[in-house]
């Protein structure tokens, strides 16, 4: 026969079970979890944050990736957020049309994720950041002409672009964290003049980088040549005066001279020792 106390305190202890699962809730790592309770005015101010979390067992919960994420618009099929060509077609300053495929690199502010899901819901993407990128590219590039976008002031453009996107929807609880420009397309025939034209002035700038190269490279010859020649100067000069002294010296009789000339002869000599009388005169010649 059934005991049914223990069938009571079976289902006791279930209940108890139940109830405890129902009134905790885990939040998935790098997300935050949005309340909705129906019974206290529906969203609530107060996010869950990663982990186990106490919660009223009638409250929803809706989890938000706060990682950071990239949304892109491309032709490429397969790359993008939205299937098929996703691609920007705007206006430059002089009035051509581009087209761009862009991404940018976002993060959900945690604090503000139960505001994102009561204005915009799941779908924030495509209201808040697919409009923001497409009213900030428009806008930017009617400023730069054709040649600054597509060469080398593109990163300059997607800084400017970054700055106004992050004015236009960080009060929507989104942070930009970087905005790129995947490519830049432009109608063949002025795509192909302004390649030649990037072209001519990269020869441009190499010739003037040739050409200051030469002129450095003759300025060191010309410094080195001047550099020998004031050598021989002074040496010609040392030699001039050497001969001056010498005639000097010899016009007054030359003793001191010849005598000096006398020791230096003996140095390179193997004599050991020479005696010579007083008040007689060195004669100079070969000793064997």
């Amino acid at each position: 026969m059934v005991n049914v106390k223990l069938v009571g305190v079976a289902a006791i202890l279930l209940l108890i079970v139940g109830g405890v699962m129902a009134c905790h809730y885990e939040v998935e790592i790098g997300h935050v979890g949005v309340q909705y309770d129906q019974f206290r005015g529906g969203v609530q101010e107060k996010e869950l944050k990663e982990g186990f979390n106490l919660k009223l067992p009638w409250v929803d919960i809706e989890e938000y990736d706060i990682r950071s994420q990239v949304y892109t618009m491309t032709e490429t099929h397969g790359e993008g957020n939205v299937a098929g060509d996703d691609a920007i077609t705007t206006l430059t300053k002089e009035g051509l049309s581009i087209t761009m495929d862009m991404s940018v690199q976002y993060r959900i502010d945690p604090a503000k994720a139960s505001d994102i899901h009561q204005t915009k819901g799941i779908t924030y993407q495509d209201k808040i950041i697919r409009p923001g990128i497409k009213s900030v590219i428009r806008d930017t590039v009617a400023q730069y002409e054709a040649l600054e976008v597509y060469g080398e002031d593109r990163t300059k453009v997607a800084a400017e672009m970054q700055e106004a996107l992050e004015r236009t929807i960080e009060d929507e609880g989104i942070i930009v964290e970087k905005v790129l420009i995947r490519d830049v397309r432009l109608p063949q025939k002025i795509k192909d003049s302004i390649d030649a034209k990037m072209q001519a002035d990269q020869d441009a700038q190499r010739m003037i980088f040739v050409n200051e190269k030469l002129t450095l490279e003759a300025e060191g010859r010309r410094i080195k040549a001047q550099g020998i020649a004031d050598a021989e100067v002074i040496e010609a000069t040392g030699e001039a005066e050497a001969i001056r002294l010498v005639k000097k010296e010899l016009a007054s009789g030359g003793d001191t001279y010849v005598e000096l000339q006398y020791v230096k002869m003996l140095e390179s000599q193997d004599i050991t020792t020479m005696i010579v009388p007083p008040g007689s005169k060195p004669i100079i010649g070969s000793i064997t």
